[in-house]
C-alpha cells in the first residue's frame, strides 16, 4: 500500500488503556526475546522491558506490547506498541502536508539497518503532565508493523536512544530493496530517472555492438554472446541490490535481443561488405590494367603496334589518378611502354627485355594462385577456419580472380547452414570452389 501519515494512538490514549488494564491484571514477566512468524520478525528488547500481554488486542491492530519501569509504583513506565499496518508500504517519503490539520508533531527520520525511516515525534499533555510519542513504520516484506515508543518528555532524550536500539534488534526481511547509495539519494526521483536514462542507452548501445558484431565476426558469435550475457543476467539476480536488479535486467533484455539478432544472423545470407565491395572493384580494375599492359606488350612485340602507340597508351595511364594505386609490378610495365617514346634515350627496353618482363609477371600470377589455391583446399577439407585462409591470403592486386576468391570465402562461411541442410548445394558449391 502507499505510504500514508501515520495512523497513532496518543500516548494518553494508551495509558487511559493501560492504567485499566494494570487494574484488573498484573505484568507478566517473560523473555525479551520475541518472535512473530505470522508477520515475518523478531526483536531484541533492551532490558527492563516486559511483555504486557493484556494490553495486546486492546486495538485490533497492537499485536504485542511492552513496559518499562515498575507498575506499582507512582513513576510513569515506558509502553512500546507493536501495531500491524494489513499490508505493505512503499518508499515515498511522508511530508508536513500529508499531516491531519492541527497536526502539532514532528517529522523525524530512523535508522533500520541499511534503510531510512521516516517518523513522527507526537507531543500530548495529559492531566497537566507533557509525554511524547514515537511512531515509526518499518516495511516488513509479509506485513508492515509500526512502532510506538511513549513515555514523558523529561525522558525524550532517553526514549530516542531506546527507538534506536529497539530498531537495531528487529530483524526481518523488508520488501524495500537496498542500494549501493544512501535512502535519501537512491530514492530520489532525480536518481530514478538517472538510472532508468543508464538502463536504455545501456540496452541500445549493447544492441548496437552486436549489429556491428553480427557485420564483422562469423556466423553464430552474436548468438552465442547473447546467450552469455542473459546467463549473466540470472546469474546476478538473485543480489536485491536496486543497481544490481538494474544491472540484471538490462544484461537479460540485452541478451534476449541479442539473441533474436543472433538467430536472424544466422539464417541470413550476408550480403559482401562495402568494404570488400570496394576492393573487389579496385582489384578489378588492377587486373584490366594487368591484362592491357600483356595486351599492348604482345602487340609491340608481334609488330601490330608501333612504339608510339604504346607509349601514347602508357602515357594516359601515368596521368590517370588510378596509376598511384596500381601494384609496382603493373607500373614497372606501364614505364617500360612509356620509355618507347624517345629512341635516343639512354634506355629503351628491347623486345627481349618486354619478354622477360611478361614472363616474370606471369610466373608471378601462377606462383600466387598456387598458394592461394592451397588455401582453399585446406578450408574445404577442415584443416583451416576461414578466417584462419584469410589470413595467411597472398597479396595480389594483379590477379582478380585470387582476390575476388578472398572476399568471397566469407559466403562460404556464411552458407555452412545451408551446406549441412542441402547435400546438393553443398556439393556444387565445393565444386565450384575448387573449380
Amino acid at each position: 500500500m502507499n505510504r500514508t501519515p501515520h495512523k497513532h494512538l496518543t500516548f494518553a490514549g494508551i495509558i487511559t488503556v493501560a492504567s485499566v488494564l494494570l487494574m484488573l491484571c498484573s505484568v507478566d514477566i517473560v523473555a525479551e526475546q520475541v518472535e512473530d512468524p505470522a508477520l515475518g520478525f523478531t526483536m531484541s528488547l533492551p532490558p527492563g522491558f516486559q511483555k504486557h500481554a493484556a494490553l495486546v488486542g486492546a486495538t485490533p491492530e497492537i499485536v504485542h506490547a511492552f513496559i518499562l519501569g515498575d507498575p506499582a509504583d507512582n513513576e510513569t513506565d515506558i509502553l512500546l506498541l507493536v501495531e500491524r499496518m494489513r499490508g505493505t508500504i512503499g518508499r515515498d517519503w511522508l511530508t508536513a502536508s500529508q499531516m491531519p490539520p492541527g497536526f502539532k508533531g514532528t517529522l523525524i527520520t530512523a535508522n533500520w539497518h541499511e534503510f531510512e525511516l521516516d517518523g513522527l515525534e507526537v507531543p500530548e499533555t495529559l492531566q497537566g503532565m507533557e509525554f511524547v510519542t514515537y511512531n515509526v513504520q518499518i516495511p516488513l516484506k509479509r506485513e508492515a508493523i509500526q512502532l510506538k515508543l511513549c513515555g514523558p518528555m523529561l525522558q525524550k532524550a532517553k526514549l530516542r536512544a531506546l527507538l534506536t536500539e529497539i530498531l537495531a534488534g528487529l530483524e526481518g526481511e523488508s520488501n524495500w530493496m537496498r542500494s549501493v547509495n544512501e535512502s535519501s539519494v537512491s530514492w530520489s526521483r532525480q536518481y530514478r530517472a538517472v538510472l532508468f536514462m543508464i538502463g536504455i542507452i545501456a540496452v541500445v548501445g549493447g544492441l548496437v555492438v552486436l549489429w556491428l558484431l553480427s557485420r564483422k565476426a562469423p556466423k553464430g558469435t552474436v548468438l552465442a554472446v547473447s546467450v552469455l550475457i542473459y546467463a549473466a543476467g540470472w546469474g546476478i539476480s538473485s543480489i536485491q541490490v536496486r543497481e544490481v536488479v538494474l544491472l540484471s535486467g538490462i544484461l537479460k533484455m540485452l541478451g534476449f535481443a541479442g539473441g533474436l539478432l543472433g538467430i536472424i544472423d544466422l539464417l541470413r545470407k550476408r550480403k559482401l561488405s562495402v568494404e570488400d565491395k570496394e576492393t573487389m572493384e579496385r582489384n578489378a580494375k588492377h587486373h584490366n590494367y594487368h591484362k592491357e599492359v600483356i595486351r599492348q606488350i604482345n602487340g609491340y612485340v608481334d609488330g601490330k603496334i608501333n612504339k608510339k602507340e604504346a607509349s601514347d597508351w602508357a602515357l594516359e595511364a601515368i596521368i590517370s589518378k588510378d596509376f598511384e594505386d596500381l601494384p609496382e609490378k603493373v607500373r614497372e610495365g606501364i614505364h617500360m611502354l612509356f620509355d618507347l617514346h624517345d629512341d635516343e634515350a639512354d634506355w629503351v627496353p628491347s623486345k627481349d627485355e618486354f619478354l622477360k618482363y611478361k614472363e616474370d609477371l606471369e610466373k608471378s600470377v601462377i606462383t600466387t594462385r598456387k598458394a592461394a589455391a592451397n588455401l582453399v583446399e585446406e578450408v574445404l577439407d577442415g584443416h583451416l577456419s576461414v578466417e584462419q585462409a584469410r589470413e595467411k591470403w597472398p597479396a595480389s592486386g594483379i590477379d582478380s580472380v585470387v582476390d575476388n576468391v578472398f572476399c568471397l570465402l566469407d559466403h562460404w562461411r556464411d552458407d555452412d547452414d545451408i551446406r549441412c541442410k542441402h547435400k546438393g548445394y553443398a556439393e556444387w558449391q565445393e565444386g565450384d570452389f575448387r573449380g
